[in-house]
């Protein structure tokens, strides 16, 4: 395959053997393109250091004030050891302390991350690559690294808007008032019972009701209704605009992954109703073809999922009777949690429509599925020519 890139100064040609990818998920193969692509057509990458700012948690955290140094990076110098090398020169510039840290973040809400190694540098790469966008680089100053241990987040400061927060929330400890209300008999009415003390509290979002459970029912209509990513960030300024009600960000992560897990259904649960599905088909014709590979390592391991494949006996007389002696195969990925690859293979009936003939489930799409999907195809339908 030869692909021209007629956005680069030099026109590149990218030549891809495609026996490289035999074994590996297509998936991968095009993730795997995209990169080497990206990094033949670009021959550097611009990387943004945030440098002289603070780490301010305001209910998340995030990189305020400072300045910033834009340099490109060519790729085949990249590596951690660069990247320190140009933090050494700005803080050399503008004066800073010699110790610092190194982050980097990402757009799927997974906050931030330390640099500390090649490999840091590496998946740095390899999303800017994906992504097709620049990296930016977030230094922290006056901190030592020390030996190496687990550091899951930035030092920082506490807000106005936290601070705010938890500044009225002891004020309400000196506020005697009081509001009851409850329900009026089985209608859809509530009266207020008791009302004493002045109000001198200011307004505050915290609400133990509203847990994860909660807001999962508040996001679930956004997120069937649009077919882009909702970022955990974005739930907690709608639920805070839209519903006056503040959550952390623990509680909004695990809200959408709820929400998410509605969406998208257990899919381990799913993979042990195989068996009952596989069992029901042959229950209703017993010349249906049903096949499942499962693979066990260790006789100590539960089965795990291996391939599927299955052809209705009334498919396969129809092409039989009344199709034409042709063929046709592709193969899809499987947008899940656990991915893999669904196989078909379809006819052409006599107003030349496509007709389903089997399918077939995969982990991976190779030489070595085709070979098992086609061999029980040919089985059920047999090998003789019109």
């Amino acid at each position: 395959m030869i692909f021209n890139c007629s956005s680069c100064v030099n026109q590149c040609v990218v030549y891809i053997c495609l026996l490289s990818f035999v074994g590996t998920k297509t998936s991968d193969c095009l993730t795997h393109f995209r990169f080497v692509f990206f990094c033949m057509c670009s021959m550097s990458i611009k990387v943004v250091f945030h440098h002289g700012g603070l780490f301010v948690r305001d209910w998340v955290i995030t990189y305020k004030g400072g300045k910033e140094s834009v340099v490109d990076i060519d790729n085949d110098k990249w590596s951690y050891f660069e990247l320190r090398g140009y933090v050494k020169d700005i803080w050399k510039e503008f004066k800073y302390e010699k110790w610092f840290r190194m982050w980097w973040i990402v757009e799927e809400d997974v906050g931030f991350k330390l640099v500390r190694a090649d490999e840091d540098a590496d998946a740095i790469k390899e999303y800017a690559a994906l992504k097709q966008r620049k990296v930016d680089i977030y230094i922290e100053h006056d901190v030592i690294d020390g030996d190496g241990g687990l550091v899951f987040f930035p030092k920082y400061i506490v807000g106005e808007d936290e601070v705010g927060s938890v500044n009225r929330k002891e004020q309400e400890n000196d506020c005697d008032f009081v509001a009851l209300c409850s329900q009026v008999g089985g209608a859809h009415t509530y009266r207020i019972k008791t009302w004493s003390g002045d109000h001198t509290c200011a307004r505050t979002l915290e609400n133990r009701s509203a847990t994860s459970k909660w807001v999962t029912k508040a996001v679930l209509p956004k997120m069937l209704g649009s077919s882009t990513k909702l970022r955990v960030t974005n739930i907690m300024k709608d639920l805070r605009r839209d519903q006056a009600v503040g959550v952390t960000f623990a509680k909004a992560w695990k809200g959408k992954k709820d929400a998410q897990k509605i969406i998208d259904g257990d899919a381990a649960k799913q993979y042990t109703l195989l068996w009952r599905y596989a069992a029901e088909i042959l229950r209703v014709n017993n010349k249906n073809t049903v096949k499942i590979n499962t693979e066990r390592p260790v006789p100590t391991l539960q089965p795990r999922f291996g391939s599927f494949y299955f052809c209705f006996e009334g498919l396969k007389l129809g092409f039989l009777t009344g199709c034409r002696s042709f063929i046709g195969v592709d193969g899809c990925h499987l947008k899940t949690q656990y991915g893999g690859q669904l196989l078909i293979a379809v006819g052409r009936d006599g107003n030349d429509q496509y007709y389903p003939l089997a399918f077939g489930i995969v982990e991976v799409e190779n030489k070595e599925s085709w070979r098992w999907f086609l061999t029980l195809l040919l089985e059920d339908i047999g090998t003789a020519r019109k």
